[in-house]
């Protein structure tokens, strides 16, 4: 009996401090309103520098606490982000930007604001092995693993 009654109050003890925990955190929003370039957000990375990363299905965009760039898919430029779809954002120890799209994996070079894109090749065992890439991963060794819509890559 002491039992039973010891786990009614542990169990009434810990959903009141639930309830009371859950109440007391507040939201804020940042929506397209504030300068998002869309709201469906489908990651987030705060970089060295600061600076926050917001993957996006219209686009990569970098937030520096007051305003937005937005880095969207343009085919006309060779240079610039491959595909506007951003599933995942990763900064590697040397501080380059990795970003994975629907379209391919892209470096970023921050000081010309420049795409390097990587992306699957028929014709070449060592490129990714879809485009599709859903998730990027640095490990202690500085090995990037790229998860895609086809199997896990890692950086040689």
């Amino acid at each position: 009996m002491k039992k039973v009654c010891g786990t009614i109050l542990l169990v009434i003890v810990l959903t009141i401090s639930a309830s009371a925990t859950a109440d007391d955190i507040r939201f804020g929003r940042i929506t397209i309103e504030q300068g998002l370039s869309q709201n469906s957000v489908s990651c987030i990375l705060q970089d060295t520098r600061g600076f926050m990363w917001f993957g996006t299905m219209e686009g990569l965009n970098k937030y520096d606490g007051y305003s937005f760039t937005h880095y969207l898919h343009t085919p006309e430029n060779p240079t610039g982000i491959s595909d506007s779809q951003i599933n995942a954002i990763c900064e590697d120890r040397s501080e380059v930007l990795w970003i994975g799209t629907s379209g391919g994996l892209n470096r970023l070079n921050r000081k010309s604001e420049r795409f390097v894109h990587y992306r699957y090749d028929s014709q070449n065992a060592q490129s990714l092995s879809h485009d599709n890439v859903r998730t990027i991963s640095e490990d202690k060794s500085g090995i990037l693993w790229i998860g895609t819509g086809r199997g896990l890559n890692l950086s040689a």
